[in-house]
């Protein structure tokens, strides 16, 4: 459960879309990439290619599986999908629980597109490859002196489809990851690689957050703070004592958020906030103390999530939030006493990214 503040939302028109990302990509002023886009370079690995997401609640058979090696690749796998008629899905780490990479025509696995590509201190911005998971970024950014802004609780995500399901974290005056990107480059359904950036505002919103509809995302620019530690800080409490302080606790903490257990009806409650405590050791970088860590950025956002579960998520204002928990907790020990799985609250900055 997410709460946040209303955002403003822009507009695009259906033919802004069709020009910005279609055949008259140039004729809307986008860059184009140009490159050799050999149809032949595409070969498909495996036929008939069984695939499920991380909790495996969502199955399907491809009629092929490509794993490119470079955008050329892609572009390839994208022109031999729309020859032969059928579609086409990309997949990260298969963290949605939702049937986004179902298909079956051609599933593209970006896992071989991965890695830091570019970044610039100065101004403080990197790219990425899209096949990237989130725990590929940290050390490097962290060499380079930088940090995302914001991170999820979960790092196996592959950037590319944790903006595209618009993944976020918990701060009330931070975004969700896909409001620090500030440009990609995708191959379009004619095989076409596009650069989008924040020169073009409504194409941009209507990247950052896609559903993987737009095209299939090589490359990501992100915008990017000074590197900086957290201290995280881990306490239970009883639910009237976390409801009763939570709007203090939002507006005191960096990032502040709460499990409610409906078995114990009480909260496991954490908060984040930037340090300048150094670690005790030589060897590491990360101090560990009883319900407390502290470290780099990078190291701390990330919680361990090693048994396979299928969530669903809601985000509502965040005026609304302490009602709505209190309905979910009285469903929960009343009509529906089977469910034991903790209950998430998180808050976290509106924006005006058409899908956010």
């Amino acid at each position: 459960m997410t709460t946040g503040n209303s955002g403003k939302r822009g507009t695009l028109t259906r033919r802004q879309v069709i020009r910005g990302l279609g055949g008259a990509a140039a004729v809307a002023g986008l860059p184009l990439v140009t490159g050799s886009r050999s149809a032949s370079a595409f070969q498909a690995e495996e036929a008939g290619y069984d695939w499920s997401n991380g909790s495996g609640s969502v199955t399907c058979t491809a009629r092929e599986v490509a794993r490119p090696r470079s955008v050329d690749d892609v572009i390839a796998a994208v022109r031999a999908a729309e020859r032969a008629g059928h579609g086409i899905r990309v997949v990260g780490s298969g963290h949605s629980f939702t049937p986004l990479g179902a298909t079956d025509g051609t599933i593209v696995v970006l896992g071989r597109l991965r890695g830091v590509e570019d970044i610039d201190s100065e101004k403080r911005e990197a790219t990425v490859l899209a096949g990237s998971k989130l725990y590929h970024l940290g050390k490097p950014l962290l060499d380079a002196g930088l940090a995302l802004e914001n991170m999820p609780d979960i790092d196996r995500q592959a950037i590319a489809g944790a903006i595209a399901t618009g993944t976020h974290g918990t701060g009330e005056t931070l975004g969700s990851l896909s409001t620090q990107v500030i440009g990609m480059r995708l191959v379009i359904a004619s095989g076409e690689v596009i650069e989008i950036s924040e020169r073009e505002p409504d194409l941009l919103r209507a990247a950052q957050v896609s559903l993987g509809a737009l095209g299939v995302v090589t490359h990501v620019r992100l915008r990017l703070l000074p590197a900086y530690r957290l201290h995280e800080k881990t306490r239970t409490a009883s639910y009237e004592e976390c409801t009763d302080t939570l709007a203090s606790r939002i507006a005191e903490n960096r990032h502040f958020e709460f499990f409610w257990v409906s078995g114990r009806d009480a909260c496991m409650k954490k908060t984040l906030n930037t340090t300048a405590i150094e670690a005790d050791s030589e060897t590491s970088d990360t101090r560990t103390l009883s319900g407390e860590r502290i470290g780099p950025a990078h190291e701390i956002f990330p919680s361990a999530r090693n048994t396979p579960f299928n969530e669903i998520a809601y985000s509502v204002p965040a005026e609304e939030g302490p009602d709505c928990l209190s309905e979910l907790r009285e469903l929960m020990l009343g009509k529906h006493k089977a469910i034991t799985w903790p209950l998430e609250y998180r808050t976290v900055a509106a924006d005006d990214i058409f899908l956010s």
